[in-house]
């Protein structure tokens, strides 16, 4: 995930083979375990909680994490 990345909004689909895909990311290839550390901590900066229906200063907050494993 780049950082100009999170400016944009993000959606959450289904696609023809039944595969949960995230519209609007992009693919970083990772290395190394301390790879993978820097873009967690990097990513998990970058949440911010908002207004919702129930609750003005809501500490909900989402995040997404899909690995791809090649061995």
């Amino acid at each position: 995930l780049e950082l100009q990345t999170v400016q944009k909004e993000l959606h959450i689909r289904e696609d023809e083979r039944g595969n949960t895909v995230v519209v609007g990311v992009r693919e970083i290839v990772i290395t190394s375990a301390e790879e993978l550390l820097s873009i967690l901590e990097m990513g998990n900066a970058l949440r911010h909680t908002g207004v919702t229906g129930m609750n003005e200063h809501s500490s909900r907050s989402h995040a997404v994490l899909i690995l791809q494993v090649n061995i």
